[in-house]
């Protein structure tokens, strides 16, 4: 809690910043993290820390932001199917999910936020639906599941690895890789929208 606490403060700033400082170009609106940067720290400065962030970004696309995902989505079907658990498997699961992508991306932001307008709802519902299935099928183990959840935190063993910071390290790393507060990805496409700056730092 301590790490979404510092997560929404984060994001918050990051996109009411987005949409301080974002422009308008060829009658579409854009932003994010390098514009900000670039337009609010200003001068020279502004402009090592643009590219910079920038560079940083495209780099890091590949490793945090595709490869890692992508290597559980074709780790989890592979579990599910094994016949796709070997290397050509795994070949065509990124396929599948790449050509979907590529022809969403090709289309820009418009055809990305038509995307995500229908995506994220289903994706919510039928992850509530999975965890309403999940609950309901070990339904006889969910107060054994509880009450491990309460002994394990509460243990002395729990409190000397909270203390010497062991379990704190391990959340925070957890907490800001799912819910990308800070790293600038949600300002990219928050920054298109017409809201004010105030409303893309709170759906932020």
């Amino acid at each position: 809690w301590v790490c979404a606490l510092i997560g929404m403060a984060t994001s918050f700033a990051e996109n009411a910043l987005g949409g301080r400082y974002s422009v308008v170009k060829n009658g579409v609106r854009t932003g994010g993290a390098m514009y900000y940067l670039r337009d609010g720290v200003g001068g020279v400065r502004g402009r090592i820390l643009s590219f910079a962030y920038a560079a940083g970004t495209v780099a890091a696309s590949f490793g945090i932001g595709n490869m890692s995902q992508m290597s559980a989505v074709s780790e989890n079907i592979g579990a599910l199917f094994p016949c796709m658990a070997g290397t050509p498997g795994k070949a065509v699961t990124g396929i599948a999910v790449a050509l979907p992508a590529f022809l969403m991306l090709r289309g820009g932001l418009a055809r990305v936020g038509r995307a995500t307008r229908f995506l994220v709802p289903a994706m919510a519902f039928l992850y509530i639906f999975c965890c309403a299935v999940t609950i309901a099928a070990n339904g006889k183990m969910l107060g054994q599941a509880v009450r491990c959840i309460f002994r394990s935190a509460l243990c002395p063993r729990a409190g000397i690895g909270a203390g010497a910071g062991a379990a704190l390290s391990a959340g925070f790393r957890r907490g800001a890789f799912t819910s990308e507060a800070g790293i600038g990805s949600s300002v990219n496409a928050l920054s298109a929208s017409d809201l004010s700056p105030r409303d893309k730092g709170r759906l932020g």
